[in-house]
Parts: structure tokens; sequence; C-alpha cells
């Protein structure tokens, strides 16, 4: 009878020290996700940018081709416009 007490003494400690880890790491993995989360969102903002900076380019090449204008002078106010 004493072992069974034994045994559930340990497991009542087990659980007490598990429970306390797991309070400890609750705010640190939240902070870390929502870390992750801001990234996340940057990085999509930046993608999306990027994505319209290159088909901004595209549509110029394909007007100014159109017209013969030269296409380096024309990057070059686009880049001044973009700040890129």
């Amino acid at each position: 009878m004493s072992f069974v007490l034994l045994q559930i003494q340990s497991l009542k400690k087990e659980r007490d020290t598990l429970v306390q880890m797991r309070q400890q790491e609750g705010p640190s993995d939240v902070h870390r996700v929502r870390v992750l989360q801001r990234e996340n969102a940057q990085v999509c903002l930046t993608s999306a940018s990027i994505k319209l900076i290159k088909d901004f380019f595209h549509l110029m090449k394909e007007h100014f081709s159109n017209i013969n204008v030269d296409l380096p002078n024309v990057f070059i106010v686009a880049h001044l416009i973009f700040r890129l």
C-alpha cells in the first residue's frame, strides 16, 4: 500500500512540475507566435510590393517599346519615382 502512495505522490509532483513549466512557457510562446505573425505580414507586404513594381516595369517595357523610347531612360525615371 505504501508503494502505491509513493507512486501517487511522485506522479503529483511530476504533474505539478509539468504544469509549472507549461505556465512559464505560455507567454513566451505566444510572444514568439506574434513576432512571427508580424514578420510574416511584413514579408507578404514586401512580396506584394515587389510584384506590383515588377508588373509596372513590364507594362512600361511593353508601352515604351511600342513607341520606340529609350528604355534605360524610362527605367531610370521609374527608379527615381519608386526610390528602389
